[in-house]
């Protein structure tokens, strides 16, 4: 196997389809995510690889649960931004043996291979309570719901919407047509429990999908990536993007009327 760079192109170069010819996963991840890297850095996204960990390719998903055949590559926010975001949740203060930062308490954007399928999600996991409860104030805006449609709408209609856990699909979840159509999205994100569900947003393919093929992959993993940061950019907790405060105001008002 080989990766090569030609100018603004970037390939993997293999004798066939995917994934038969690309042994074993995390060789031809780490290949992918020089290629992916490349254009993230060169678009200058506020997204990196997860650093905590002294292997590119990750062995567990952050959509919880446990594939031994899962092998992933994890993109999150700076480790800066994310030590920032661990002491506002007070759990440097709270946890005795506290053990550094997990990417699981910040939301990440996945490309995972696994034995069934091929994916590539925006996840934000019960852990990263900070960032969804940032979701829901922000989402109390009339303005930022219908924002959040329009980008929506502007997607692709293959995306998959829900609140499960684990790599698999499941088929409680909604894809980004459905949501756009009437009131579904607002009526979904009702029911949706920060710190108990999981929040994702992401494309599965079948292993033998020729988006996949050697020739495509990076391309078609990076539009991916594009349309997600978009999405991510839009629900990630900063100190430009804060709605905590509405969060806090919509949670004193269930309290007061529970």
């Amino acid at each position: 196997m080989a990766y090569f760079s030609s100018g603004s192109q970037h390939t993997l170069s293999f004798d066939s389809r995917f994934p038969e010819c690309l042994g074993e996963p995390s060789t031809y991840l780490t290949q992918l995510h020089r290629a992916l890297y490349d254009r993230i850095r060169a678009q200058s996204w506020d997204l990196y690889p997860y650093w905590e960990s002294n292997r590119i390719v990750a062995r567990t998903s952050a959509a919880g649960g446990f594939d031994a055949n899962v092998y992933a590559l994890v993109y999150l926010r700076s480790e800066e931004q994310a030590r920032m975001v661990e002491e506002n949740m007070g759990v440097e203060s709270r946890a005795r043996g506290y053990t550094g930062i997990r990417a699981s308490r910040h939301p990440v954007i996945e490309v995972r291979d696994a034995a069934d399928h091929f994916a590539v999600e925006l996840i934000i996991s019960p852990e990263a309570w900070w960032d969804q409860q940032n979701v829901i104030g922000k989402l109390e805006l009339e303005r930022h719901r219908v924002g959040l449609r329009n980008l929506l709408r502007g997607m692709k209609p293959d995306y998959c919407f829900g609140f499960w856990a684990g790599a698999h699909l499941s088929d409680m979840h909604l894809t980004s047509w459905q949501l756009v159509q009437g009131n579904i999205l607002s009526e979904w994100l009702g029911t949706f429990a920060d710190g108990q569900d999981y929040l994702r947003f992401g494309v599965w393919y079948d292993r033998d999908d020729p988006a996949l093929a050697p020739e495509r992959l990076v391309t078609e993993i990076y539009s991916r990536l594009a349309d997600l940061y978009v999405l991510y950019e839009f629900l990630v907790w900063t100190g430009n993007n804060n709605f905590r405060s509405f969060y806090e105001k919509q949670h004193l008002r269930k309290r007061r009327y529970a």
